[in-house]
């Protein structure tokens, strides 16, 4: 905040605006649906799409204008990042200017800290999926809650599929290695000419070949097993997302059909479905980078 005080300025207002505009677009051509698939007054539907692009270019302008401000604010930040760490050395007592500890400690929060990618990149990102997060939550809830319990046990099931599949791939990676040294080691003694003679008087020629064979055997029985597992998580990935697409599909589609919300909320509740995935994974990953920046 003391470094610079107008790029957190204009780095709050491009949080707010990214946060709020997809909701914009998903609830305004909500309007035009609604009117499309009701009266069909033509002038209505009109001054909703002339409204829809109004606000595309407004939101386009107040991006353009803060990018423009921002320019001017980089520069000065970094200007002052670079007096405050020259201050730091200046200040630094002769013991500290001596000390190795110290002056590494200097030396990694000088090449790892940067205020910039703070104020621009890790708090805002983070922000922004998180109230974007908690606006999709609001409109699933408005659906139905177990809707919401639904996609979190769907995001569940997902993540210990792929921590399935990355270990998967590690132990593989332990096979091919061995399988690489193993193989590569007994091909070289079959073509090597200092082992030639070695191979013919003892008589290892078919013995050799048959090694190679076993080895490339078992390799060839790993890779078939690995393909077999994640042949299986991918079925069971895909029959998930199937019975995805037909609880929260069926569901709004019955909504539709009794006539509990427009066709237009059905964009809006399939939207935020969809963008509420997105959203939660987001928000996680970068409260993990969060931390790991912090360290």
């Amino acid at each position: 905040w003391g470094i610079s005080r107008s790029l957190f300025f204009m780095t709050a207002v491009s949080v707010v605006v990214r946060s709020v505009t997809p909701f914009l677009f998903l609830i305004l051509p909500k309007y035009i649906i609604d009117e499309l698939s009701g009266d069909r007054r033509w002038e209505v539907v009109l001054a909703y799409i002339l409204l829809l692009i109004g606000v595309t270019a407004l939101v386009k302008g107040i991006h353009w204008l803060v990018w423009y401000l921002q320019g001017e604010a980089r520069l000065v930040t970094r200007y002052k990042s670079n007096r405050a760490f020259l201050t730091m050395d200046l200040h630094m007592t002769y013991s500290d200017f001596e000390s190795s500890n110290v002056r590494d400690l200097t030396a990694r929060v000088k090449n790892n800290v940067s205020v910039l990618t703070f104020i621009e990149q890790i708090i805002p990102n983070f922000l922004v999926d998180l109230f974007q997060l908690l606006g999709y939550t609001y409109i699933i809830l408005q659906l139905h809650p177990l809707i919401l319990v639904v996609i979190l046990l769907i995001i569940f099931v997902n993540s210990r599929i792929s921590k399935r599949r990355e270990k998967l791939g590690d132990d593989f990676q332990n096979v091919l290695g061995n399988f690489s040294r193993r193989s590569q080691y007994v091909y070289n003694s079959m073509i090597s000419f200092d082992a030639g003679k070695d191979i013919r008087i003892n008589k290892a020629s078919q013995w050799l070949r048959d090694k190679y064979r076993t080895e490339t055997d078992r390799y060839l029985e790993k890779f078939t097993e690995k393909q077999n597992r994640e042949l299986r998580l991918t079925i069971i990935d895909n029959v998930i997302a199937a019975l995805q697409a037909i609880v929260m599909y069926g569901y709004s589609a019955y909504m539709v059909a009794v006539g509990k919300i427009s066709v237009g909320s059905f964009s809006v509740y399939l939207g935020a479905i969809t963008n509420f995935i997105t959203s939660f994974t987001g928000t996680i990953s970068k409260c993990i980078g969060i931390r790991f920046w912090s360290y």
